[in-house]
């Protein structure tokens, strides 16, 4: 992951270089992609809109496969048009996907913005 967030952020010295190729490429799994969206905002301060960048950036990469590309893409634009956090997106798609008809959370953004049932 270390590599993922150099090359968003501009570190220099971490780069993929020969290690990671479009013949051969990485794979990334969502809990891998959720930590990175935490590491650039928590760490790197980085906006909803630096963030969503970066996401978009790593899905139309061709050095990584991306774990679920089409429900992180439905993620993507959820978190893009609210202010859910990247996370609650996600876990929201995912349900979805997976066939549950309600999915509730305590997260008052999640619910405005992802269709989630709000627990009180």
């Amino acid at each position: 992951m270390a590599i993922i967030v150099s090359d968003t952020v501009g570190i220099s010295g971490l780069q993929a270089g020969e290690d990671v190729k479009q013949e051969d490429p990485g794979m990334l799994p969502l809990v891998a992609l959720v930590e990175f969206v935490w590491v650039l905002g928590s760490c790197y301060e980085l906006n909803r809109s630096q963030i969503a960048q970066a996401i978009d950036g790593i899905l139309r990469t061709k050095e990584f496969v991306i774990e679920r590309s089409e429900q992180v893409r439905q993620a993507l634009r959820i978190f893009q048009g609210g202010s859910a956090d990247f996370a609650d997106c996600l876990i929201e798609r995912s349900a979805s996907h997976a066939g549950c008809e309600k999915i509730v959370t305590f997260d008052v953004a999640a619910a405005k913005t992802t269709g989630m049932v709000l627990l009180t």
